[in-house]
Parts: structure tokens; sequence; C-alpha cells
């Protein structure tokens, strides 16, 4: 039985529905319950749209608009707030409406903000069960209702496979000799590039071309580069915050063009034509001046017609990047210096997270008593 025949032994697809709501749960449902509810859905009085939830239904926004706020001095100040009120969205609005519509063409145009995320999850206290996940959240829905758990406002979208556990003795098998760490990183890329591309399907290109005509550092790699969007060194970044470093920021962005393109092509006869190594100097001479990596990219492809340049799809990570990245590596550190000098220094440590008061709903929360621990916590307890 293929996954389209999965109602064939049902009446129809309503029957279906019901027995599976029959055999889902708790096993303490009879058949008297099951005709009961099936009667109580024939009932002329029933309507499902009354289900709906009005409260949930208003957070949603299809029209943008911008916020500002009158001081008392008479100035104007722009506030930035919800993602349905940025101005990226307003031009977006403004453009799809602008294009010529079919006769008799009536309906809205709206723009959906899609806003896709994925973060590998650990799923057990002992052993290392794991799935890397893909979920996406609308845009469309104020952030006040789409952060409470009670809104289902988080999607799955897919799951990506990792590499297998017999990685290494599947390339030995094929090279004789085990991969290295770029070659290993090289193919985790591949496959998620992979899943991406299945999920840029026909389907999702004809919704995309006809509707507008219009979450993972694993898209790219920062070698000399420090930020996804611009190409700003990293010998550059004591010079952060400084006016020029902004100009700079904006005179050297990140764009998807032909000739990263072609880079990246030759990147990839290089290595599966001529068998150069991923992280060869070759390799390298094409593409560590931008940050690039030798794997084809399924936003590049997929879009790169309609004018979209893939890297402004990327937001910086703060929570992996710094606070359980570079921060907790930093604070590893001291409490290492501090147990080294001996003395009361670790205790001290404690005593003065515990001194900080909490501030606001989550501006500052309140430390754990024994941050030396680190125990695992969320990055806010560091």
């Amino acid at each position: 039985m293929v996954p389209g025949d999965i109602f064939t032994p049902f009446t129809n697809l309503s029957c279906g529905l019901l027995m599976a709501w029959q055999y889902s749960g708790t096993n303490q449902k009879s058949a008297v319950e099951l005709d009961q509810l099936a009667k109580i859905q024939m009932d002329p009085l029933y309507d499902s749209k009354d289900l709906a939830d009005p409260e949930l239904s208003a957070s949603f926004h299809t029209t943008p608009y911008t916020q500002h706020w009158k001081t008392a001095d008479h100035r104007t100040i722009d506030i930035f707030s919800e993602s349905f009120a940025s101005p990226e969205m307003i031009d977006a609005y403004k453009e799809i409406n602008a294009l010529p519509r079919e006769p008799g063409d009536d309906l809205e145009c709206v723009v959906a903000g899609l806003m896709v995320w994925s973060d590998s999850t650990h799923l057990t206290n002992f052993g290392d069960a794991s799935m890397w996940p893909f979920y996406l959240f609308l845009a469309n829905q104020s952030k006040y209702a789409r952060c409470k758990p009670s809104a289902w406002a988080c999607h799955h979208v897919a799951y990506i496979l990792t590499l297998p556990d017999n990685f290494q003795e599947i390339y030995m098998s094929h090279f004789g000799k085990p991969a290295t760490g770029e070659t290993y990183t090289h193919c985790k890329r591949e496959l998620y590039q992979g899943v991406w591309d299945l999920l840029l399907d026909k389907k999702f290109m004809h919704a995309y071309r006809y509707s507008a005509d219009y979450p993972e550092k694993q898209v790219i790699y920062l070698s000399a580069c420090s930020c996804p969007q611009c190409l700003i060194k990293k010998t550059d970044l004591p010079k952060m915050g400084m006016s020029r470093n902004m100009r700079r920021h904006i005179r050297k962005t990140q764009v998807d063009d032909d000739i990263r393109r072609r880079h990246i092509a030759a990147a990839h006869r290089l290595i599966f034509e001529k068998g150069v190594s991923v992280d060869g100097d070759r390799v390298k001479a094409l593409l560590n001046e931008f940050s690039y990596v030798p794997t084809y990219n399924a936003f590049s492809d997929c879009l790169h017609e309609f004018g979209v340049n893939f890297f402004k799809l990327l937001l910086v990570d703060l929570l992996h990047e710094f606070e359980l990245g570079v921060w907790k590596a930093i604070f590893t550190h001291l409490l290492r210096i501090l147990y080294a000098a001996s003395g009361q220094g670790i205790q001290e440590l404690n005593k003065s997270y515990c001194a900080v008061p909490p501030l606001g709903r989550g501006t500052i929360h309140k430390f754990n008593r024994n941050a030396f621990a680190m125990k695992r916590l969320a990055a806010r307890n560091f």
C-alpha cells in the first residue's frame, strides 16, 4: 500500500479520520463513544468553523503597517517590533499588489512571511538519540502569540537525515583512508542542501512563481569573514561599531551573483573530477576570499532567477554562536583559571552571580546558585 492509499480500507476519508481518532491517544475509547462523536458531527447545528479560536485568528496580520511614537517634544520615532510591520514586509506587500492582475481577479494579494528554523535536538537524558527538524513559523502572526506553546504556531516541515554512525567505515571502504574533518563537514553540507532541494520542489516553485512572480550556518562557511551577510574580514573585528565599519558593511554586502556561482561550479569540478581535496589549496584559492563553500546552494539554484539573494535569508544565531559557543568557552576557561588558583575564587563567583537581581520579564533571569557546575541549563543561566 502506498501512502496515498492509506484510507483505501474505509468507505471515505471522513470514516478513515474517525477511526484514526478512535485508535489514537488513550485506548479506553469505546465504539459507543465513536458513534456519539459521529452523531455530533452529523448534527445540522454543528459547524467546524465555530471551533476556530477567534483570538488566535486575530493575531495574524495580512496587511502590514507602520508604528510611530510621538514624543512630548513633538518628535516622531519609528517603532520596530513585529515582522509584519517591518520595512521589508511593507515593500514586498507594495510590490505584489503592483503586479498586473488577471481580468476579474479581485482577490486580496498578501505576503506570507515564512520563518524557517532548524536545530539538532537531543531526545534523551541518557544515550545519543537525536533528531534534526526543520520547523516553520509565520511572520504574519504576532510574536506575543507565536511564542506561546498553546498557540501551536510551530509547524514541522521535515527532518534532516544525519550521516550514519559508520560513515568512516563506509568512506574507508571506498577510498582506503578515513575522511578528514573537512570532508565530513562537506558531506553534512551536501546532505543539508539535498534536503532543501527536495523541499523546494515543483509545487513550491509553482506557488512561488505564480503567487508573487517575484536556519543554519551549514549553508555557508565563514573562513576569512565574520558575518554571513558581508565581506568584512575577521581581522577588522576591532573596528566593530565605528561609523566607517557600518559603511564598509553596506559596501561589502555578500551577493549571490553569477561570479559566485561560477566559483562554486569550478570548485565542484576540482573536487569531483580532478580529485582535489575539499580543503586543498586550489579550492581555497577559489573560495576562501569570500567565505564560500564548494556546495551548491538549494536556495540559489531555485530562487536565483527571481533575483533572491539567499545571503539575506541568513540570521546571526546569537544563542549558538555566542552564548553557547564563544561565551561558554570563555566562561569554561575562566573557571579553570579560578580552579587552578585555588582559594575561594569559585565560591566568590557563585556569590557574585547570586547577587545579580532579576530585571524585567526576560532581560536578566535569576541565576543558578551554582554557576560553576555548568549543568545542562539554558544559555541565560551563565
